[in-house]
């Protein structure tokens, strides 16, 4: 039987991410356990920046007493404190983190994409460097960089899948100097327009993520055997949100791009496997 903590980080993850959860639920039990711990971590910090409950001081001090070898009253730090015995994994990503959470919270619009990319860096690929421990054998400066690419690539498509509802809420991502190097503007952000230079900067971007995902998936074969197929279902999802929003002709202001059960099930069959993870 599962530990009640771990239902509750499983019933987060469900609830929030079903691209996150259908592709690390088959790991072996200690491995998804961990990943789903982190994951409900990720998912309490974002969420008090979304929801504005105030509570990232009270995440870092909560942290801090962490990194002090305390274990604050929530299910997830419990969870956390098993992974941290179980695997080799460091404070410092979930630090990166709250970093970027915190950016999110005093929100400006990115200037550069370089800043687009720090952004990215902070909030997604933070993510996967939490997760190496857990799904490699040995951290290696290679497997750092797809992690840090994988990050990448997924938080450039959350962007350009939600620019709308971001917009909404009073957030821009698309960074200022790409927008005006294909001529997009404030005016016709608001007035949700889908033309040619909006189309033109998405793909720039999408572009760009897709760089990254390919650079990662290079780099698949040196995770844990057990690992590497459920490690290229992450990119190989979100990859395909991508082209969910081409088939919605671009449409990212008033239709939400996602990926199938069925396409889901086609991308399993089609990820690479290694004999000995089955």
């Amino acid at each position: 039987m599962q530990p009640f903590d771990s239902l509750i980080d499983r019933r987060i993850i469900r609830k929030n991410s079903s691209t996150f959860y259908a592709a690390f639920r088959h790991l072996p039990a200690a491995k998804a356990d961990a990943v789903f711990a982190v994951y409900a971590f990720c998912r309490f910090a974002d969420d008090a920046v979304d929801n504005g409950t105030g509570e990232l001081p009270q995440i870092r001090e909560e942290l801090l007493r962490f990194e002090r070898g305390e274990i604050p009253n929530r299910p997830f730090w419990r969870r956390l404190a098993v992974a941290f015995r179980r695997f080799p994994m460091r404070l410092e990503p979930f630090f990166l983190m709250l970093e970027g959470q915190e950016s999110d919270a005093d929100f400006r619009q990115p200037a550069t994409l370089n800043a687009l990319l720090r952004y990215c860096y902070l909030v997604a690929s933070s993510v996967g460097l939490m997760l190496l421990p857990i799904l490699s054998d040995g951290v290696s400066q290679e497997l750092e960089e797809a992690a840090v690419d994988l990050g990448i690539g997924m938080q450039i498509t959350n962007i350009l899948r939600d620019v709308g509802e971001d917009y909404r809420i009073g957030r821009i991502y698309l960074p200022e100097d790409i927008m005006r190097q294909y001529g997009y503007t404030q005016r016709d952000l608001s007035n949700g327009s889908v033309n040619p230079a909006f189309i033109a900067l998405w793909e720039s971007l999408a572009r760009l993520a897709e760089e990254h995902y390919d650079r990662f998936l290079a780099k698949v074969p040196l995770f844990a055997a057990d690992s590497q197929q459920l490690v290229s279902l992450a990119g190989l999802y979100y990859r395909k949100i991508l082209d969910a929003v081409r088939a919605n002709n671009y449409d990212v202001f008033t239709r939400r791009a996602f990926v199938s059960a069925r396409e889901k099930v086609k991308l399993r069959f089609s990820a690479p496997v290694r004999k000995e993870s089955l």
